[in-house]
């Protein structure tokens, strides 16, 4: 008899949070590194971490965010979006 092992999910939405936030603040250091500051919004295959309100945590116009993906819960990239 064949059986497979399967691992479930490990990453979840306060992972996400703490890994994006880590990245967001490594890539700009003069942000906010509390994850009060920041909210997960979740998607099919991956968490978007970006502040909580608009506008406050910016770089010039435009506020950072972070791409983490949900099967191993790395972060995909940090970007600006306005």
């Amino acid at each position: 008899m064949l059986t497979t092992a399967t691992t479930p999910n490990s990453c979840t939405d306060g992972i996400a949070l703490l890994r994006g936030v880590t990245a967001i603040v490594a890539e700009y250091p003069w942000l906010s590194a509390d994850k009060k500051d920041y909210i997960v919004r979740d998607y099919p295959r991956m968490y978007l971490v970006l502040p909580k309100i608009p506008g406050e945590q910016t770089v010039g116009s435009e506020q950072p965010n972070a791409a983490v993906n949900k099967e191993n819960c790395k972060v995909i990239n940090v970007f600006l979006s306005s």
